[in-house]
């Protein structure tokens, strides 16, 4: 799902591939490769991805896993 160019039931193109918006405005995390790619990372790391921090603290860690 990673290499898709097109996101599924996706409305807003213009922030893949680092997140997507779905028409019900949940922003996603769409695999695990991608969860993967941004663990570690804080806010404003280039890694850092707003759809992978489910705790919405800025960063993505162990408790953003467990929600994942």
């Amino acid at each position: 799902m990673k290499n898709e160019t097109n996101p599924p039931d996706s409305t807003n193109y213009s922030n893949y591939p680092g997140f997507w918006y779905t028409p019900d405005a949940v922003i996603e995390c769409p695999d695990l490769g991608v969860f993967a790619d941004s663990y570690g990372h804080v806010f404003p790391d280039q890694n850092y991805n707003l759809g992978c921090d489910f705790d919405r603290d800025l960063d993505v860690d162990r408790a953003d896993l467990a929600d994942f």
